[in-house]
């Protein structure tokens, strides 16, 4: 039987609302999606904590920190909670390579605390934002998407914000042969950008043991719109930014 399921962080998992979505996450059968024009595009205004400064200065302040112990771009995981301190602090390992050593996760973890206090982002929406996923560069130029921005982007088919995003993607899941052979599931950190003008760009795997499960992973992300009805909006303006999702794939 074909599963889907979100695994969300552990801030998430103690939240009522949260309990109560997981169910409707969950697909066995034949779900579709209703594509509908809109007769004007909903708000998607961003409610996740936010960085002293705003986006723009998050990537410049990321762009002067650097990380020594590594050559390599790095993505770092943590949850912001009500009191804004980051917490659970984890290295994102990508599929197939070596685990990190312990000096650039200590490293990444230093360099994580250091930074200017964030402020929580609100509590009274359906699902609270409070993981934040961070690319930590060595030596490379800073990356041009932002975590975030004023407004994220409108896809058609779906409902504004990363809610959306979730509900959305078991409609058009990809379970591999392999997968229904051998019963495979597990849970698999997805990187995807949406750019200045909306394009979905930049498919990758973050994290993720078993390469089937990865691999759809990857082709359930590129199922999404190809392009977004309005881009991520910066005072004003498009941007580039880019999501990571902690999503789950497998069979029963």
């Amino acid at each position: 039987m074909p599963l889907f399921y979100i695994r969300f962080r552990r801030a998430w998992a103690k939240r009522r609302l949260a309990a109560q979505l997981l169910p409707a996450l969950l697909v066995a059968g034949t779900l579709t999606a209703r594509a509908q024009a809109p007769t004007s595009l909903p708000s998607a205004t961003y409610a996740g904590p936010r960085f002293a400064g705003g986006p723009d200065s998050l990537r410049a302040y990321l762009g002067q920190h650097r990380l020594r112990q590594v050559s390599e771009p790095v993505f770092v995981q943590f949850d912001i909670g009500a009191a804004g301190p980051p917490e659970n602090i984890q290295l994102l390992t990508p599929p197939g390579h070596k685990p990190w050593p312990a000096t650039a996760v200590a490293e990444a973890a230093r360099l994580v605390r250091a930074m200017p206090a964030w402020a929580p982002g609100r509590q009274d929406v359906e699902i609270p934002i409070t993981t934040m996923t961070l690319r930590l560069n060595p030596a490379q130029p800073a990356p041009t998407a932002l975590l975030y921005a004023d407004e994220m982007p409108v896809f058609a088919s779906m409902e504004p914000g990363i809610i959306g995003i979730y509900r959305y993607l078991p409609t058009v899941q990809v379970i591999t042969p392999e997968m229904i052979r051998k019963k495979l599931k597990g849970d698999v950190y997805a990187y995807f950008e949406v750019s200045e003008t909306g394009h979905l760009e930049h498919v990758q795997i973050l994290d993720g043991s078993l390469p089937a499960v990865n691999e759809a992973a990857r082709q359930t992300i590129a199922k999404l719109p190809a392009q977004a009805l309005r881009p991520a909006q910066l005072r004003g303006q498009p941007v580039r930014i880019y999501y990571v999702l902690t999503m789950g794939l497998g069979v029963e």
